[in-house]
């Protein structure tokens, strides 16, 4: 006969389908995993080296600086290759801080947004000679020199005196043709007299 109450067994079997049930991991759990990554692929914020390479290079003493504040101490002889101390992530301007001794360097392709390491910033250097000779009979002050239609120098003293340009010209400037000297202002009784030019270097 039926008496109508559920075993032990029967109320453990529900127990444990709810327990299990619980336990489970069923879609629709309420979990925080949002998945909101920033990675929105504009490719922007990267870090790029700045270099290139120095040409004609005789020595030390050459200093670039990039941005105003990155230098860069280059010594060599002939083709050096460079790349600046500090990496950018945008603009770039490269000149040329400290003239090595007896060269005069200028940059090519010094400027611009990198997008991309650079490497095709080129220095080229190229030997200075100065410009000078002397003055004969000079008596007193009043003498000026003038360089290409600059460069103005006075010149005093009395007798023979020696005199040099403070600007040197590079190398290949330095025939009769291609520079000349001015007498800006000249006294009566000054004779000039032209040496040859004489090298930064001699």
């Amino acid at each position: 006969m039926y008496s109508g109450r559920k075993s032990p067994f029967a109320i453990a079997l529900v127990f444990a389908s709810l327990a299990f049930g619980a336990c489970s991991g069923v879609p629709g759990g309420n979990g925080s995993g949002s998945g909101s990554g920033s990675g929105s692929g504009s490719g922007s914020g990267g870090l790029y080296t700045i270099g290139g390479t120095v040409l004609g290079l005789s020595g030390s003493g050459l200093v670039l600086e990039d941005n105003g504040s990155d230098d860069l101490a280059i010594s060599g002889t002939g083709t050096v290759g460079f790349t600046l101390k500090t990496a950018v992530s945008g603009a770039y301007n490269v000149i040329v801080k400290t003239q090595p001794a007896g060269q005069t360097c200028s940059v090519a392709n010094g400027a611009g947004t990198a997008t991309a390491n650079v490497n095709t910033i080129q220095v080229t250097c190229a030997p200075t000679f100065t410009i000078g000779g002397t003055v004969s009979g000079l008596l007193g002050s009043g003498l000026t020199l003038q360089n290409n239609g600059g460069d103005n120098l006075s010149v005093n003293g009395t007798g023979t005196v020696n005199f040099t340009f403070a600007t040197p010209l590079l190398a290949g400037a330095l025939t009769l043709s291609r520079f000349s000297i001015n007498l800006h202002r000249l006294r009566k009784t000054a004779l000039l007299r032209m040496a040859a030019p004489r090298s930064a270097e001699s």
